[in-house]
């Protein structure tokens, strides 16, 4: 595109050549579970993909799992370089609790926006039983006190409450 451009310090004004940024279009394999599927997104050249970012795709919200160059695996990588990108669906996420009942530990399942906070001492209900949460284990310590995002959490730990 040809544009008259203005310089911000000295006000000089000049004619330009701007080039606009080509859009690539990216595979895309979305996992949901045990099952995946191939999908498609665009992205401008010069963006930065990282293992961890989110996008919006036609199912739902994902997050990216991993980054397929020519030369490899990678955790960060301009789109250009970029062969497929492998993520996984995450607009509902499935958190795994471990219940302590006495001397015996057993684990549930608990769905969760990844958005949604949990606290330790909230109590839930999970197939009847009242569930305390007494720890929450995320990506990088265990909180004793406190609470996390759902889509920082690795695992919730909880007693049976009376």
């Amino acid at each position: 595109m040809d544009a008259v451009v203005k310089c911000s310090q000295c006000g000089h004004t000049h004619a330009s050549t701007i080039r606009s940024e080509k859009n690539l279009t990216i595979p895309v394999i979305v996992s949901e579970l045990e099952s995946s599927i191939k999908k498609e997104i665009e992205l401008s050249e010069n963006d930065t993909v990282s293992v961890g970012d989110e996008f919006l795709l036609d199912e739902g919200r994902i997050k990216i799992a991993s980054i397929e160059t020519k030369k490899g695996r990678v955790n960060s990588s301009q789109a250009k370089d970029v062969t497929a990108l492998w993520a996984k669906k995450f607009d509902r996420l499935r958190l795994k609790i471990s219940i302590n009942k006495g001397s015996r530990t057993f684990t549930r399942t608990v769905w969760a926006v990844p958005d949604e906070e949990f606290f330790v001492g909230d109590v839930m209900r999970i197939k009847g039983d009242n569930i305390g949460i007494h720890r929450i284990k995320t990506e990088n310590k265990i909180l004793k006190r406190g609470s996390a995002e759902a889509r920082n959490i690795v695992r919730l730990y909880g007693k049976i409450a009376r």
